[in-house]
């Protein structure tokens, strides 16, 4: 059975009565997040006593959120099969959702990953809702207005992260079966949500742009009366599984409805009031409390939920006021007694010297300074630690926290044991990103667009195809089933310990339990194992062959040296034997020097010029004739 706008307006006030014990709970730990806290009315007409407001609580949430944060999710898909094809197509949706996730998380002023960190942290809930832009902005993309493409340009996902203090939602066994959120915006910012829908050319667009149409009749006819900064829209949005319907009206800065001009009329305005075109509710509300407590306020359990109950943060704020007080209120006391003639005080100089100036008949006694009351600061230690317990997750991210010489190993136990008590809301925050990664493939299967990524640097898949830089990768609905999507999530928070803590496992069980290398860099966080690998390999082979090279090369070298040496030695042992040689057997026939005395000095056609020889005179320059020849000028012989 369809209902009508009405009907879900009353279901929102119910809704409102339900959720306000919870409301109650998480408005007092904003108060302890900004923090804000003021004096009880008892202690306002007491002079002396300032305000002082613990900030524990508000550093342990957001350095909490910030490690929750730093890290982008890693998406898992399951393969179903072995199959090559498979692998690639798990790898791909993989991929394809890191990709539109990183891009969405940026959109905005902020981080939507620390939005639901801290939401997770804060108030034990986490809701987020998924917008299509290729659902949302017209099928022409010549028909884009300057906003609708400064939209698309942030990615094709919206995911915005609602305070849960304005979310309502029911839960069947089955699971979300509704979800309402109100929420207050400046005109400016409802014209420019809206106006996203303004053309697109489908009957929701039809009934946005008779809305905005409207709202801004509406600012026209009271921008005598405030500025447009001065004008917002308090807006409901309700969405089940049959029904979508968007209304608001135009209010002031405080909330208070604007009136149509000699009416008491409000200027209501009605964004959707139609079926639900979606065919699923684009929304993720996870929750990290029980089940089984009746009362809501008790089914969430936030960090800081014990300070709420107890009203610890409130007693600390208070003793933490009287105690560091003290100093100040002393300050402006008397510091002394004086006794004068004429009852009026003596002169005292506070400044350099402390001189005390007395007349005849004078005296003055200073007062015994009196030390801070040790028990109330006993009291202030106490009730710190009792609140470090529950709020301990701050040292996490502040290192600060921690003395100086404390031992890495006992530091990095302490961040373990932090971690360990936010298991639940890392969980809770892992869920909500699975339920985004879900969202966004219901809205591919829903407007037929697959998922594009762009792969910034080559990818390794599991089955061993390579993707080369720069690659378009496309998923679309073909690639999975509605009905068996196998997508999880992993968050890591990041601290100050994990680096040098994971690549000491890792090492570890490398060693140890000989695990694949690829599967501990999966573990850790890196992206394209296999790429990371395989280049590894080729720059690891590169090196090798250089190196090979360089030694051949050296080798060479080496050789060419020692053959030398041995050239060089030879020569000198030549030398040697010719100068240690007697003259006759240097001899050749007939008296002359042979070829062997001169070490074939003369080549193979010895000393005859005729017959291409080298002349005696330059084959042994210092030799004479007559040695040469065996025969003196007269023909004697030589004696």
């Amino acid at each position: 059975m369809k209902h009508s706008i009405d009907w879900y307006q009353g279901l929102m006030d119910e809704l409102d009565e339900e959720f306000q014990p919870l409301v109650d709970m998480f408005d007092y730990i904003d108060d302890m997040i900004l923090p804000r806290w003021s004096l009880p009315d008892e202690f306002t007409h007491l002079t002396g006593i300032m305000s002082v407001v613990d900030t524990a609580p508000s550093d342990a949430i957001r350095s909490a959120a910030v490690a929750f944060s730093r890290n982008i999710p890693i998406f898992s898909v399951m393969p179903f099969t072995s199959d090559r094809n498979e692998y690639n197509r798990a790898q791909g949706l993989e991929d394809n959702l890191r990709y539109q996730f990183t891009r969405a998380n940026k959109r905005g002023n902020g981080s939507v990953m620390y939005d639901m960190a801290e939401s997770s942290l804060r108030y034990d809930t986490v809701a987020v809702r998924t917008d299509d832009l290729a659902y949302i902005l017209p099928k022409n993309k010549k028909n884009w207005t300057p906003l609708q493409r400064q939209a698309w340009s942030h990615g094709r996902f919206i995911h915005t992260v609602y305070n849960p203090k304005n979310v309502r939602y029911l839960y069947s066994r089955m699971g979300l079966t509704m979800v309402g959120c109100v929420e207050t915006l400046r005109v400016t910012n409802a014209l420019s949500h809206w106006g996203l829908f303004e053309n697109n050319d489908t009957e929701e667009g039809k009934k946005v742009a008779q809305a905005l149409r409207d709202l801004r009749d509406a600012v026209d006819d009271n921008k005598d009366n405030f500025n447009l900064k001065d004008m917002y829209v308090t807006q409901t949005y309700v969405i089940d599984h049959e029904k979508l319907c968007v209304y608001g009206s135009l209010s002031d800065k405080d909330g208070n409805e604007i009136t149509r001009k000699n009416s008491s009329e409000a200027y209501q305005f009605v964004f959707a009031d139609q079926d639900n075109p979606y065919g699923f509710i684009n929304w993720s509300v996870r929750v990290a409390g029980s089940r089984l407590e009746d009362r809501i306020e008790y089914r969430v359990n936030p960090i800081l939920a014990p300070l709420y109950w107890s009203k610890s943060w409130d007693k600390i704020n208070l003793y933490k006021s009287v105690v560091f007080s003290e100093p100040f209120r002393r300050a402006r006391s008397p510091r002394g007694v004086s006794t004068t003639q004429t009852g009026e005080a003596v002169s005292v100089d506070y400044e350099e010297g402390g001189d005390v100036n007395l007349r005849v008949g004078e005296d003055y006694k200073p007062f015994t300074p009196l030390t801070l009351d040790q028990g109330a600061i006993a009291i202030v230690s106490a009730l710190e630690a009792a609140q470090n317990r529950t709020t301990g997750a701050s040292v996490i991210g502040d290192t600060t926290k921690i003395d100086s010489r404390t031992p890495f190993a006992t530091f990095a136990a302490m961040v373990k044991v932090a971690l360990s008590r936010l298991d639940k809301q890392n969980e809770t925050l892992a869920d909500t990103v699975t339920d985004t990664a879900c969202n966004m493939l219901y809205w591919v299967h829903k407007t037929d667009i697959p998922l594009t990524a762009y792969v910034e640097t080559a990818a390794q898949y599991r089955s061993g195809d390579r993707m080369e830089r720069g690659r378009k990768l496309e998923s679309g609905k073909y690639d999975f089933d509605l009905n068996e999507l196998g997508v999880s999530c992993r968050v890591t928070p990041s601290t100050p310990t994990d680096r040098m803590e994971q690549l000491n496992m890792a090492i570890l069980l490398s060693e140890k339990m000989n695990m694949p290398s690829s599967e501990l860099l999966q573990e850790m966080g890196y992206d394209n194992v296999g790429l990371s690998y395989q280049l590894w390999v080729e720059e690891f082979l590169k090196k090798a062959e250089v190196q090979a090279q360089a030694q051949a090369l050296a080798t060479k070298a080496q050789m060419q040296a020692q053959m030398e040496a041995q050239q060089a030695q030879q020569q000198e042992q030549q030398a040697q034997q010719q100068q240690a040689m007697p003259p006759e057997a240097a001899l050749g026939a007939g008296g002359g020097m042979s070829n062997a005395a001169f070490g074939n000095m003369g080549g193979s056609q010895g000393f005859n010029p005729a017959f291409g020889g080298t002349p005696p005179a330059l084959g042994a320059p210092s030799m004479t004739r007559e040695t040469v020849t065996g025969q003196p000028r007269n023909g004697n012989g030589v004696r």
